[in-house]
């Protein structure tokens, strides 16, 4: 008998446990993949009773989990997952990563995609009315939206016509060339001149707001579960949101020294919301699987790392020089970081992002790309030595004899740094002038930011940094024996 899941506390974690158990022996007796609803309804709804239990279980923990400050935290329903899966896996061994991936995602208290293509696409900005046919014809209104990507959607029931109404290369403040209608469509008002001024509206006046218009839309969405609340504390639940893209979408554009305290405002409030190591975890996990790649300008995680780093070590970035190539840089840097000559916020960031690293590959190249891609890529694209970056990263992670000397100084370097025991103890401060820079600052890149955010919630839910963050350290829990 399975209790009513509304019972708090430990209650719902024997539940839980009771119908693991109970699901395993139906496994067992009647082999089928009951968690894709396959077999007997009894399994099938067994199963549903242990996602319902797992996932009320989990708010017990889940802020815990998000402000542990250690590299691979360990979220107290892994080793029940761990168990569990253990007990069935032999009925799902062409499903493993799908049945685990089921599992995780209910640790997380929301879907991290707020902003998925669902949501956007069905998002309703403001509507109206319009004809597809001539007046001749007399036809009926069709009901027509703008979306959250800024399109005129109508309708048809079989078909869907996206019209964009902002085009790609659109930057606020420019001249705006209006989309291209199908000749028949008439926009409904009382006569000739309203359907003009309303076409007017749709096509020039709406698409110069556009932007603005879609980023209050996204702050709505993300503060769904919050109580009402004025502009600032909207934008901080925002920032601090586990979707991460507005975070995300800040630490990229912050590219020039102009910007860096922007980042130091952004990690004050991430600091006091404590998600800084969430954050940082985030990143580091879900650039993991780009870090050995000759290109990786297309990581944004891993852009949005390195801009962090630097931006809290500016103070002594501005001593480098590219004299001695990129191996001379390699190798200055790593002296100031081993000495000390960099602030402690930077320390934690990079301390946080090399641990992974090494978690993740035991052969040390992870490792050995992460500090090079986070510590020596800005330096080579401000001196314009990103080949001799990429050759350098290639030929020391192929082992290549003739780079050994190199691989081995660098080894010793994050050795060293690792080695060290770093106390720091971060001091957050009042954020609400901070705050205030923060929406200056998206204001000022609001287009480009509207496309990294969206950019940033069209992953899919396997690949978004929080899952993927939640996976790492489930998996590193289990290859380390830690539960």
């Amino acid at each position: 008998m399975i209790s009513n899941p509304e019972i708090p506390g430990g209650s719902i974690e024997r539940d839980l446990d009771r119908t693991m158990s109970e699901v395993a022996r139906i496994h067992a007796t009647v082999p089928a993949q009951y968690y894709f609803n396959e077999g007997k309804q009894d399994g099938i709804l067994l199963c549903r009773a242990v996602i319902t239990f797992l996932k009320l279980s989990s708010k017990t923990y889940i802020e815990s989990f998000f402000q542990n400050d250690k590299a691979i935290p360990i979220h107290p329903l892994f080793s029940k997952i761990k168990n569990h899966i253990q007990q069935i896996s032999r009925f799902y061994q062409n499903k493993i990563d799908e049945l685990l991936n089921l599992f995780l995602t209910k640790l997380i208290p929301s879907n991290p995609l707020p902003l998925r293509n669902v949501v956007l696409s069905q998002m309703s900005l403001f509507t109206t009315k319009v004809f597809l046919h001539p007046k001749l014809m007399q036809p009926d209104p069709i009901q027509a939206y703008v979306d959250g990507y800024f399109n005129l959607v109508i309708d048809l029931i079989d078909n869907i016509i996206r019209i964009p109404l902002i085009p790609k290369q659109f930057k606020e403040g420019q001249s705006l060339q209006s989309a291209t209608l199908p000749p028949s469509l008439r926009f409904k008002g009382l006569n000739e001149a309203d359907e003009q001024s309303i076409k007017q509206f749709i096509l020039e006046e709406a698409p110069k707001r556009g932007r603005r218009i879609q980023y209050h839309a996204f702050l709505s969405v993300l503060n769904h579960s919050k109580e009402p609340s004025d502009y600032q504390q909207s934008l901080r639940f925002a920032l601090s949101s586990i979707d991460l893209s507005f975070s995300t979408a800040i630490c990229v554009l912050s590219t020039s020294p102009d910007d860096f305290e922007i980042i130091s405002s952004l990690l004050n409030i991430l600091t006091n919301d404590h998600r800084i190591d969430f954050f940082i975890r985030a990143l580091s996990v879900s650039c993991l699987s780009d870090i050995q790649k000759d290109n990786t300008s297309n990581c944004m995680e891993l852009i949005a790392l390195s801009n962090i780093f630097i931006s809290q070590s500016y103070n002594w970035t501005s001593t480098i020089k590219p004299d001695g190539g990129i191996s001379s840089i390699v190798k200055t840097v790593c002296n100031m970081i081993i000495e000390n000559k960099i602030s402690d916020i930077a320390v934690y960031i990079l301390k946080i992002a090399l641990v992974i690293a090494a978690y993740s590959d035991k052969t040390g190249s992870d490792v050995i790309c992460m500090l090079l891609e986070i510590t020596i890529r800005p330096f080579a694209i401000a001196f314009s030595m990103q080949k001799q970056l990429d050759e350098l990263k290639s030929k020391v992670v192929s082992k290549d004899p003739s780079f050994l000397s190199i691989r081995a100084t660098i080894e010793k370097y994050i050795v060293d740094f690792l080695s060290d025991d770093i106390s720091i103890r971060l001091m957050p401060h009042n954020i609400y002038f901070g705050i205030r820079d923060i929406h200056d600052f998206i204001e000022e890149k609001l287009d480009d930011f509207i496309k990294i955010v969206i950019y940033l919630n069209s992953k899919e839910k396997e690949e978004h940094p929080t899952m993927k963050m939640f996976k790492f350290s489930y998996d590193m829990c289990v290859k380390y024996n830690m539960i």
